[in-house]
């Protein structure tokens, strides 16, 4: 197989992936190690090591440094938490189909995004060893594979009984490493780019931690950091070009509606919500 192309080696990849997604669903090791979860974490893990591998086979490896940090991290990443939210919000959104059913359009959907994530991650790639115009779309899925693997963190976070330091501390890390792996995509001085995603990570935890003791239900919670997430990492890819006036403006909407979220869906006690 060593004479495979990358997209070849990306399909490849893709489809094992998939078969063991699909053949790890009959599997529950919360049973077997006695975790008190609403989610079995051994099986993303499993699938997050196969990709990681996976990845550094796709692109014949030929990585160095913080490459295997941005490059072979994050698809890993992406799959452990896409596992999690197949296992968790797709059976109780789709509660009335079959088993077959189920982990048919589960398998699918999975394949498609580990594509997605595999095809994005090996652009930026070869965009980092000699600029490729595909560099920006790539950039552009990077930025949206971003926000969506965030929030299905920061969801799975607010959702379980976790103890209170363990949670924030998993917020800064998450945060600091994907801000990490973005500013990276914009070829920032690395020291740069640790600054600022260090900044943007202590900020996601403090308001990680207000967002704890806030009466809110875990899915806006979610929402709410991560359009945060959201403000602070465009701000952060812009940081070498003036930000113009309108992109401002849509980021202080977005704010103002952020915290009228939070307003209006809060538990107040016995009074409800205010709406």
């Amino acid at each position: 197989m060593g004479g495979l192309s990358t997209r070849k080696r990306i399909t490849v990849v893709t489809l094992i992936l998939t078969v063991a997604f699909v053949a790890l669903q009959g599997a529950d090791f919360r049973q077997i190690l006695n975790f008190n979860y609403n989610f079995d974490p051994i099986k993303p893990l499993i699938l997050a090591m196969l990709v990681y591998i996976g990845t550094y086979w796709i692109v014949f490896f030929k990585i160095k440094g913080e490459r295997y940090l941005t490059v072979l991290f994050f698809p890993a990443l992406a799959v452990f938490a896409f596992s999690l939210f197949a296992e968790i919000l797709l059976v109780s959104i789709l509660p009335g189909i079959g088993q077959l059913s189920l982990l048919v359009i589960s398998g699918l959907t999975f394949l498609v995004f580990t594509y997605i994530c595999l095809l994005t991650v090996n652009i930026l790639n070869a965009d980092y060893l000699s600029n490729i115009p595909l560099g920006q779309a790539a950039r552009a899925s990077l930025f949206v594979l971003t926000l969506f693997v965030a929030y299905i963190i920061f969801f799975l976070l607010f959702s379980n009984d976790i103890f209170i330091v363990l949670r924030l501390s998993l917020i800064f890390l998450i945060g600091l490493g994907l801000v990490y792996i973005s500013l990276w995509t914009i070829a920032l001085p690395k020291q740069q780019r640790l600054t600022v995603s260090l900044l943007i990570g202590l900020l996601l935890t403090w308001i990680g931690f207000v967002l704890s003791i806030w009466p809110v239900e875990p899915p806006y919670l979610a929402l709410g950091l991560t359009m945060i997430l959201y403000i602070c990492l465009g701000i952060a890819l812009e940081i070498r070009d003036i930000i113009n006036n309108w992109i401002w403006i849509e980021y202080s909407i977005l704010f103002f509606l952020i915290i009228l979220l939070f307003l209006l869906s809060a538990e107040w006690g016995i009074n409800g919500n205010i709406i």
